[in-house]
């Protein structure tokens, strides 16, 4: 079952950064996505920037780009070619320092709801460790499950196998198609890659088509992060 997601108050707890490696600044703020900097610097929207996190064993040099500018407070900027480790550190400095913790109402940090919907367990064997730090993972073994799951909560993002038992990925992006609060990014994976079902896939509504026999672990979560994160 996918937990309904209820975003509760959050916890703010004032950190140093640096800027460039040269600027130091206060970050108010942070999450696997982004992070707000109490700055007196004159940026602007768009502005790329390098945001240096250095906290007892934590260093982090994070690419980051402006999105939106507070005139004598600071500014909020969004990370960009964010890899899995930074994910992963982002991750371990939040719950340490208990920055911008969010409930789930049962009080478990929210996290990010993934549905993979594929009967392959030993495919996703490793997988799976890598996204459970990061992202709330629910896995189904069939579409009709999948449906299911879809109907009992929403989710951020949905990976499906193309030819699932009872309910294939087209019917699955024609179920989100037409029902307007089940709304999420999919992922088609296959490991009968055909190109033609790339391009029906993409017009039906799916963000990335995948052969499981040539992607490698490391491009796929890459992508998932992409989509996520970025």
């Amino acid at each position: 079952m996918v937990k309904e997601k209820v975003r509760t108050k959050r916890t703010y707890v004032n950190f140093p950064v640096t800027l460039g490696g040269i600027i130091r600044a206060t970050a108010l703020d942070l999450s696997l996505e982004g992070i707000f900097i109490a700055s007196d610097e004159l940026l602007s929207r768009g502005d790329e920037l390098i945001v240096n996190i250095d906290l007892d064993e934590f260093r982090l040099e994070l690419e980051a780009r402006v999105v939106y500018v507070i005139t004598g407070w600071g500014f909020g900027a969004k990370f960009v070619r964010h890899s899995l480790d930074h994910a992963i550190a982002l991750t371990k400095i939040m719950d340490k320092y208990q920055i911008g913790v969010e409930s789930d109402g049962e009080g478990e940090r929210y996290k990010l709801a993934v549905l993979i919907i594929d009967e392959h367990e030993h495919y996703w064997k490793l997988k799976l460790q890598a996204m459970e730090r990061i992202y709330h993972v629910v896995k189904v073994n069939d579409g009709e499950e999948g449906l299911n799951a879809l109907k009992q909560g929403p989710v951020d993002l949905v990976i499906s196998e193309l030819k699932n038992r009872k309910v294939d990925a087209f019917r699955i992006l024609q179920f989100m198609d037409i029902n307007p609060k089940i709304q999420a990014p999919m992922i088609v994976l296959t490991g009968n890659y055909n190109p033609s079902d790339r391009k029906l896939l993409k017009k039906r509504g799916a963000v990335a088509f995948f052969d499981k026999l040539k992607t490698s672990q490391e491009k796929l979560i890459g992508k998932i992060n992409e989509i996520l994160l970025v």
